[in-house]
């Protein structure tokens, strides 16, 4: 049987977002009847955060038996665009006149994600006599 033990651990965590979008349309009337769309769109999205932890390892007596920091930084970047070309043609003047329509769409979506993790050992993080080894339980998920 393993001794008590325990810990004491603090987290703070700080998140940043950025995020910009813009669109622009433009439509060119090449003729009487044909109407010819652009549009583009764009979304820059970049969240970026550290998370700092301090860790005390506590023996079976509460006395300190290892000390750690660390610091994981995560940024998150999420980029995409898309444009969309329109051509319209109306075969005559009326309001109920057919027309014919295409449109073609392009877009793009990005996803880039980057996780740096430091770990400080401050003190010994196994303290003679605290830990013992010893053969841990069967677990329900290994059956």
């Amino acid at each position: 049987m393993l001794p008590a033990a325990g810990s004491e651990i603090s987290n703070e965590q700080l998140t940043h977002l950025r995020s910009h979008t813009g669109k622009v349309g433009l439509d060119v009337n090449l003729s009487k009847r044909t109407t010819l769309g652009i549009s583009a769109t764009g979304l820059g999205s970049q969240t970026t955060s550290s998370t700092a932890n301090q860790t005390l390892l506590l023996g079976p007596a509460g006395e300190m038996a290892g000390r750690y920091s660390s610091v994981a930084d995560h940024d998150l970047s999420r980029p995409s665009g898309a444009a969309n070309l329109n051509l319209r043609h109306t075969f005559a003047d009326s309001a109920t006149a057919s027309s014919l329509s295409a449109d073609a769409d392009f877009a793009r979506y990005r996803t880039s994600r980057l996780l740096a993790l430091t770990t400080r050992y401050e003190q010994p993080y196994y303290a003679p006599g605290c830990f013992r080894a010893t053969k841990a339980p069967p677990s329900p998920f290994n059956r």
